[in-house]
């Protein structure tokens, strides 16, 4: 049972701290998986590598289960894309077919030849649709459970459940990022103005934030599958574990301690490998970049303390002080990864958080020193707030991890930037209201605008510099988990001298006072 109780708490600890840095949520049975994988893997060393050993069929079976469930969330997140694909292109194919229409009743060459130096309404608005359409399909991911949280029974209060929805705060969803972006999605794409539709009336077609969302069969397909092979791997995984603490016919049990240098190489190559894996499986199944040096300093961290944990658990022994130190350590070195990925992540949303509020600023200084002050005006300026508060939010979700790509980052900043363009560009926002403005003409940029690119590009990239702090961490990790698990490694760090060195520190404190 205790076997059981502590790989829950593992599961979900590394679950929880794991979204917390990366700042994204991911399925917990995803972890499931991930972590029974490792386990796996490091049990079949520890118990004996053989053909013999189950351990090896286990870590082969979790490591296709683990593709199984990247390639169903990749399906599904497919079918969420072509959504807002097909929206946004419906949109985009009627502002075109508007502009060819104004275009035939132009007769004039001349006008068409001062038309064609600068952006027309609908070239403005085209280009900011195709920005928004590339936006959307990176912050979008799908959900399963709002079939289950529109229930009646989910939101009655007299319930259990809503009494429990009531202690925790009135949380009304299990993911509440995911249906935050799509709301921000649909806001974004109607809040751009009334179009022609493909009909010929104009009127106003409204995108819900359920039109980008999965089919209610597609979520209950993908609840089950998901819900299936996480959990059901996760149980049967550790049913064999504590099986093989009885039956020792699945391998040569033995100490944890007696793995030769040669196996312990075998081992860290091995789990390395499935690192990048897991990591890769990470990027097809949810679309997001991340460091794969999180996911390898993760899996030793993981294989360690469930290391630590068997052994004391099956040896009874009292665990010797130079394991202890050296699993203290690993842990802190990962703890200090996570802590960098949170602090990066602050100070990239401290910067974008500036400059849409100096922007909220400025239009409410705009509104002020105009001097044609009406209601269409004001009804405009707060349209373009709501649209920069939109896109505030939606920012920090495509910019939350330094350590991607540098042309991803900057790929991502730049269309984020158009849009602004496109929203507020026109404003002059920091510039006299009253001069000329040549922000409509082709290829150019509100230079306040550029400003801000600057100062976020400044921002993001000074954070990559914990990139080599990471690689560096990440293989003091290796090397320290390498030791942690071959008895002749670990013999090689000067424990003793360690030892006497913090103990003549603790005497000569004393002898100060």
């Amino acid at each position: 049972m205790s076997i059981i109780i502590f790989s829950v708490i593992l599961v979900f600890s590394f679950h929880y701290i794991r979204t917390y840095s990366q700042s994204r949520y991911e399925a917990v049975t995803f972890e499931c998986i991930v972590v029974s994988m490792y386990i796996s893997l490091a049990n079949l060393f520890f118990f004996g590598l053989s053909f013999k050993n189950i351990y090896l069929y286990t870590t082969v079976i979790l490591a296709g289960m683990l593709a199984l469930n990247a390639f169903h969330q990749y399906k599904y997140l497919k079918l969420m894309k072509y959504r807002i694909k097909k929206a946004v292109n419906d949109i985009i194919a009627d502002i075109r077919k508007t502009q060819n229409k104004n275009s035939d009743k132009t007769s004039d060459l001349s006008t068409k030849a001062s038309d064609s130096e600068q952006n027309s309404p609908e070239d403005v608005r085209i280009s900011y649709y195709e920005n928004l359409r590339e936006i959307g399909l990176i912050v979008i991911a799908p959900t399963f459970s709002s079939f289950i949280e529109e229930n009646e029974v989910f939101n009655n209060p007299g319930g259990m459940i809503g009494m429990t929805k009531a202690m925790l705060g009135g949380r009304k969803r299990f993911h509440k990022k995911k249906y935050e972006m799509r709301e921000r999605i649909a806001e974004l794409l109607n809040l751009a103005g009334p179009y022609v539709s493909q009909s010929g009336s104009e009127e106003l077609q409204i995108v819900k934030p359920r039109d980008l969302a999965l089919e209610v069969k597609d979520e209950k397909g993908g609840l089950i599958r998901f819900d299936l092979v996480g959990f059901l791997s996760f149980l049967v995984f550790f049913a064999i574990v504590i099986l093989s603490t009885y039956k020792h016919s699945f391998g040569t049990a033995g100490s944890f301690l007696q793995m030769n240098l040669s196996d312990a190489l075998i081992f860290t190559g091995i789990l390395i490998g499935l690192g990048l894996f897991t990591w890769a499986m990470r990027q097809i199944a949810f679309g997001r970049k991340e460091s794969p040096l999180y996911e390898v300093a993760s899996s030793f961290m993981i294989v360690s303390v469930w290391k630590e944990f068997w052994d004391l658990t099956q040896y009874k022994a009292l665990p010797d002080y130079r394991r202890i130190i050296v699993l203290a350590i690993i842990f802190i070195l990962w703890i200090l990864i996570s802590f960098i990925c949170i602090k990066s992540n602050k100070k990239i949303h401290k910067a974008i958080n500036y400059v849409f509020d100096d922007i909220n600023k400025k239009l409410d200084q705009y509104k002020e020193k105009s001097s044609k002050i009406n209601d269409q005006i004001k009804e405009i300026i707060r349209i373009r707030r709501l649209c920069v508060q939109n896109l505030q939010a939606v920012t920090q979700c495509i910019l939350d991890s330094p350590f991607a790509g540098k042309d991803h980052l900057d790929n991502q900043l730049g269309k984020m930037m158009s849009m602004l363009n496109c929203i507020v560009g026109e404003l002059q926002l920091g510039i006299d209201y009253k001069e000329k403005s040549d922000n409509n003409k082709k290829g150019s940029e509100n230079p306040l605008l550029k400003k801000y690119k600057e100062d976020i590009n400044r921002v993001v990239f000074r954070e990559r510099k914990y990139k080599a702090l990471i690689i560096l961490i990440t293989v003091v990790i290796a090397a320290l988990s390498f030791a942690f698990v071959s008895a002749n490694a670990i013999n090689l760090f000067p424990f003793d001298a360690i030892k006497t060195f913090f103990v003549s520190l603790w005497n000569m404190f004393f002898s100060l006072i």
